[in-house]
């Protein structure tokens, strides 16, 4: 038999409604689960009680409001709180399987009435396994480097809404520019540098460059997304170099373990662009037979108890013809 049904041997005061109640079901809903599952224990259904000497019913059923509570002790505040994130986390991110870039990050939260904020370092960079020895990457480390630690604003959902510091971040790589040069030199060096202080010197737009990043967009969720019912539409960058695209979104529960509360994300593109235009990042404003596909699912473990975020995963998959043409992937694991 089903180890999640029971048979229940009805009693002669019994009635539909107090066996139901008995167990937090309503009458008709003790009903149509009897009609659902009769057949795999050898009974028959029923729409009339009388003369009915055996029901099947769940083994531990829960109402809707007993489902919403116990989500609601188990999974972290649906709005930003300081004791979310641990100190420090171990981060790996891999390319199409062959490419990993790992790296630590530090966070300092603050909240009060006014604000709340987060200080954000990463360091301890590696290039599979081993600290990157090529001079590019040794320039964007440096550049990197420079900027260090971000101060972010965060709105009540989790959601960073602006650098606090960026001034000082500007004015800290104005400095150390003189000492890259002079160790950087030629002209492919000078144009990552023009490059890097253009993208810094607007908030704005390095605000965007880091949300559109899959670290951020992970590290930093929608703290909403925690207590999702229904399927939902929202925006998401799946290359930071590119624009966002709609993704319908489906969240499942997993709170099984006795720790930790899993919630599960899974999404899909709904809009319709090509893989070409994904992955230059412009929009042809025409409509093509080619649409990508992309998948993504999205996994937090959570403390039941503290609420705090235990680790993190994303897979972005990106599919081409039925075939598997790049794929994304990264690990956030608390320290």
């Amino acid at each position: 038999m089903d180890d999640l049904l029971l048979i229940y041997e009805v009693q002669p005061n019994d009635t539909l409604l107090s066996i139901a109640q008995s167990i937090g079901m309503t009458a008709d809903e003790l009903r149509d689960f009897h009609n659902v599952n009769c057949q795999k224990v050898g009974l028959l259904m029923f729409n009339g009680f009388i003369g009915i000497s055996k029901v099947v019913i769940p083994k531990n059923y829960k109402s809707p409001e007993q489902i919403d509570e116990e989500l609601k002790n188990a999974l972290p505040k649906p709005v930003f709180s300081e004791d979310f994130y641990a100190n420090s986390y171990q981060v790996l991110e891999t390319f199409d399987k062959d490419l990993n870039i790992s790296y630590t990050v530090s966070l300092k939260t603050k909240s009060n009435k006014e604000q709340n904020s987060i200080t954000l370092t990463k360091s301890n960079f590696k290039k599979n396994n081993i600290s990157p020895d090529d001079k590019m990457s040794d320039i964007a480390l440096a550049c990197a480097q420079s900027m260090e630690p971000v101060i972010l604003k965060i709105d009540q959902f989790g959601l960073p809404i602006e650098i606090q510091n960026h001034e000082q971040l500007k004015s800290d790589f104005t400095k150390q520019r003189p000492d890259l040069q002079e160790f950087y030199t030629g002209d492919v060096y000078a144009a990552y540098l023009n490059q890097f202080e253009n993208n810094i010197s607007d908030q704005i737009l390095l605000l965007n460059k880091l949300r559109a990043t899959l670290l951020y967009q992970i590290l930093f969720p929608d703290k909403r997304w925690f207590y999702k019912k229904v399927d939902w539409t929202e925006d998401f960058f799946v290359l930071q170099n590119s624009f966002s695209l709609a993704f319908q979104f489906n969240v499942k529960y997993n709170l099984d373990s006795v720790q930790s509360a899993e919630t599960q994300i899974r999404a899909e593109n709904v809009e319709k662009y090509s893989l070409s235009e994904i992955l230059k990042g412009i929009k042809s404003g025409e409509e093509t037979d080619e649409v990508a596909q992309i998948e993504m699912k999205i996994s937090y473990r959570t403390n039941k108890i503290t609420k705090q975020l235990e680790s993190a995963t994303a897979t972005v998959r990106f599919w081409h013809d039925g075939e598997l043409y790049k794929e994304h992937q990264l690990t956030i694991t608390q320290n």
